[in-house]
């Protein structure tokens, strides 16, 4: 999944995991982690505004692929 974080400026592809194959050195990120559990039941194009540890942030999904491994 490619997301854009309008708030910190960047877009970033995160490939969301079960918490025991988490590897953030890969870029899988835990299915159970804050920037996962903000794009849940969302699709491509949406715009989510979400309260993270470091204050709230703008995030847009861009693209959605499914991953198999």
């Amino acid at each position: 999944m490619t997301l854009k974080d309008h708030t910190l400026n960047f877009e970033h592809e995160y490939i969301f995991v079960p918490s025991t194959k988490e590897k953030l050195k890969k870029n899988k990120h835990s299915i159970l982690s804050n920037i996962a559990l903000a794009v849940v039941g969302y699709k491509v194009g949406d715009i989510i505004h979400w309260p993270f540890k470091d204050g709230e942030r703008k995030i847009e999904i861009v693209k959605v692929e499914a991953w198999e491994g």
